[in-house]
């Protein structure tokens, strides 16, 4: 189990958010949950990490989701698998970055859904098994049937606020369901992942294919989520490439030795640990394409590694390998620049 007291990092994210460790997945939808501990079921929660958490601390959870099925009418209950890859709770001082896989569990989104001759109601409703650690839910309820337009959680994107003693966000003690700590949601968003950011460099030097490549920022520009790919395309296949960043950009400047325009100033750093090979293109075969994964707990600069801020604006490159005329060089994408959150 992966659980710490979080350190002064804390205070300087956004919402007094944490940050968590790097993830792997691909989650389509974030729902990130801002709150309040209000109260104790059946004496608490007393034993693990959250163990001393009182009432008045915040809450904060994040939990991943992905697309639900297609089709169906937009009205009544529609699942969605849960993405236990993309898990983040604080309470307190304590946090946990991780939650089991457990089969079958589902975010379910009710729009207008009638049950038993009731009026129309919404909701939103998962839950997550966290190891040694026991478990959290999540509640949104609107019982005059307002919040939301479709029970598909991809486009219900935006914050939803409720006070309802109904609506709330669930700790449960890890030895039983019948001890925990109810938590009130202050303000529930749900994010969906989509291309971000500004493009820089846009006179990126032409590779050997004769197009210059490009970089794309997708994801979630949200700091604590830690999940943000970078993108290269029309690149050489069969050169390797690395992603380099800094927090501050620069108009495009000659690099010695290079044929491309690097537009990063300031505190430069090289992602070392993800040099990757360029490969064809699923989608479009003959076309080179890179990924990179960033890990926003530990941002490679001059003198060492450093955590990515909310409110701070990363600038990115591919650097990549080519051969012009029989003779090897090197050259550089266009930049994109993406403000966190």
């Amino acid at each position: 189990m992966n659980y710490r007291a979080l350190t002064s990092r804390t205070a300087a994210l956004a919402f007094g958010l944490a940050s968590i460790t790097t993830l792997a997945s691909a989650s389509d939808v974030l729902i990130i949950v801002n709150g309040t501990v209000m109260s104790e079921r059946g004496g608490g929660i007393t034993s693990g990490p959250f163990s001393n958490v009182q009432i008045g601390e915040a809450v904060t959870f994040v939990g991943g989701c992905n697309r639900p099925a297609p089709g169906g009418p937009s009205t009544g209950l529609r699942s969605s698998t849960i993405d236990h890859e993309t898990f983040f709770l604080k309470m307190g001082n304590a946090s946990v970055t991780e939650a089991l896989n457990t089969q079958g569990t589902t975010v379910t989104i009710a729009n207008d859904h009638v049950e038993n001759g009731s009026l129309p109601v919404d909701y939103l409703i998962t839950g997550f098994s966290m190891e040694d650690s026991g478990f959290v839910s999540v509640l949104l309820f609107d019982p005059v049937g307002i919040d939301f337009n479709s029970n598909d959680i991809t486009l219900l994107t935006g914050n939803y606020v409720q006070s309802l003693p109904i609506t709330n966000l669930y700790v449960g003690n890890p030895i039983g369901v019948n001890r925990g700590l109810i938590c009130r949601i202050d303000n529930l968003e749900i994010v969906q992942r989509s291309q971000m950011g500004q493009t820089l460099c846009s006179a990126a030097t032409p590779n050997s294919t004769g197009s210059q490549g490009e970089l794309i920022a997708e994801g979630f520009d949200s700091a604590f989520a830690n999940d943000l790919t970078i993108r290269g395309t029309h690149l050489p296949i069969g050169q390797f490439g690395m992603l380099v960043g800094s927090k501050t950009s620069t108009a495009p400047m000659t690099v010695s030795n290079s044929q491309g325009l690097i537009c990063l100033g300031g505190s430069v750093g090289r992602f070392l640990h993800q040099v990757r090979p360029i490969g064809s293109s699923a989608t479009a075969p003959g076309v080179g394409t890179i990924v990179f994964k960033p890990d926003l707990e530990a941002m490679p600069q001059l003198n060492g590694f450093v955590p990515a801020m909310a409110g701070e604006t990363w600038t990115f490159q591919a650097w990549h390998r080519d051969v012009v005329g029989g003779a090897v060089t090197n050259n550089f994408t266009t930049a994109v620049a993406v403000t966190l959150r």
